[in-house]
C-alpha cells in the first residue's frame, strides 16, 4: 500500500513538472515574442520619425516652392505692367481712324499714302483747311491683314498732343455727318478692359451719370467704377 502511494505521489510530482515545464515554455515563447514585438515596434517607430522627418522636409519644400512661385508671380504682374506702360507711351502719340476707304485692287493698296488719305480727311471732312501745314503727321499705315470689303483702321503718328485733341473734338461734332471714328490706340489689354467699361460707361450715361472713361479706369459721379468681382 506504501508503494502504491509513493507511485502516485510520483506520478502527481511528474505531473506537475510536465505542467510547470510547459508553463515555462510558453512564459519562454511570450518573453520571447514581447521581445520581438518590441523590437518591432522600436522598428517601426524609427521608420515612422523617417517618415516624419521627410514630410517635414518636403512640406519645407514646399512651402519654399510655393514663395518662389508667388514670387515670381508678382515679378511678372510687375513686369507685365512696365511692359503695358512702355508700350502705352510708345502709343500716346497715336490715333486709329476708322471707315477710311480702302482700295479693293492690290497695286492700287500698295500704293496707298495713308498719311495722304488722313490729311485729306482733316481738310475736306473736318474742316481744317490749313491741315497739311499745321498738322505734322509722323507716320502712317493700316493695321491689320486685308479682308475683302472691310476697311483696316488706319494708325496715325500725330507729333502733338493738342492736335490729337482738336481732331477728336471734330470728329465728335461731326459724328452725325461723317462715318469715320477715332479713337486713341492703346495695347491690346487695355483695349480689352475697355471693352469691359464701356457697357457700364454707357449704362451710367443712359441714367443721367456723369461719366468718363480715361485709359482703363471709368470714373462714374466722380468715383471710380469697380466690378463686384474686383471688391
Amino acid at each position: 500500500m506504501f508503494d502504491s502511494k509513493n507511485g502516485k505521489i510520483d506520478r502527481y510530482v511528474s505531473s506537475l513538472e510536465s505542467s510547470l515545464m510547459e508553463a515555462n515554455n510558453k512564459i519562454n515563447d511570450i518573453e520571447a515574442r514581447r521581445n520581438f514585438d518590441a523590437s518591432f515596434c522600436e522598428e517601426l517607430n524609427k521608420k515612422q520619425s523617417e517618415i516624419d522627418k521627410a514630410v517635414k522636409s518636403e512640406r519645407e519644400l514646399s512651402l519654399n516652392i510655393l514663395k518662389d512661385c508667388e514670387n515670381l508671380k508678382q515679378e511678372t504682374r510687375k513686369l507685365s505692367d512696365e511692359i503695358v506702360d512702355l508700350q502705352s507711351r510708345s502709343m500716346r502719340d497715336n490715333m486709329l481712324f476708322f471707315n477710311v476707304a480702302e482700295c479693293a485692287n492690290i497695286e492700287d493698296r500698295k500704293n496707298e499714302d495713308c498719311r495722304d488719305k488722313i490729311l485729306n480727311f482733316l481738310k475736306n471732312n473736318l474742316g481744317i483747311e490749313d491741315a497739311n501745314t499745321r498738322f505734322k503727321i509722323a507716320r502712317a499705315h493700316r493695321l491689320g491683314k486685308f479682308v475683302s470689303g472691310k476697311n483696316r483702321p488706319i494708325v496715325a503718328n500725330l507729333c502733338y498732343i493738342p492736335d490729337k485733341l482738336e481732331v477728336k473734338q471734330r470728329v465728335y461734332d461731326k459724328r452725325e455727318e461723317i462715318d469715320v471714328k477715332v479713337s486713341d490706340q492703346y495695347p491690346k489689354i487695355i483695349q480689352e478692359r475697355r471693352k469691359q467699361l464701356i457697357p457700364e460707361l454707357i449704362k451710367a450715361r443712359e441714367d443721367d451719370k456723369e461719366a468718363v472713361l480715361r485709359y482703363d479706369k471709368l470714373y462714374i459721379d466722380g468715383k471710380l467704377f469697380r466690378f463686384a468681382s474686383d471688391q
